[in-house]
């Protein structure tokens, strides 16, 4: 999305690469805190339910993005990828954790 709306052929590669850092830094963000705070918090289920649910409200709101409001599109995107991140972490972890407890 952020290809069609804010780049063109003519953009330079420094554009593009810029308009690439909120969803990866939303995503690296979203991990890193789930893996600082996601043992202190718990409640596993839960938080993996509030996470994909809030990952999917970003994703339906990015319906509201238009070429000219850059900013809720960016926001909207770093807000998606820092849930997601956070989902997709907690997932390897809660996998990696049944393994475990499967293989005692």
């Amino acid at each position: 999305m952020i290809a069609v709306f804010y780049t063109t052929p003519e953009s330079s590669i420094n554009d593009a690469i810029i308009l690439t850092l909120p969803s990866n830094i939303g995503l690296v963000a979203g991990a890193l805190i789930f893996a600082v705070a996601g043992h202190r918090i718990g409640h596993w289920k839960i938080t993996l339910i509030v996470s994909f649910t809030l990952a999917v409200v970003f994703g339906g709101l990015m319906a509201l993005v238009t070429p000219t409001n850059k900013g809720l599109m960016t926001a909207l995107i770093f807000l998606m990828q820092f849930t997601f991140g956070w989902a997709q972490y907690e997932v390897s972890v809660e996998c990696i954790r049944r393994k475990g407890n499967e293989e005692r």
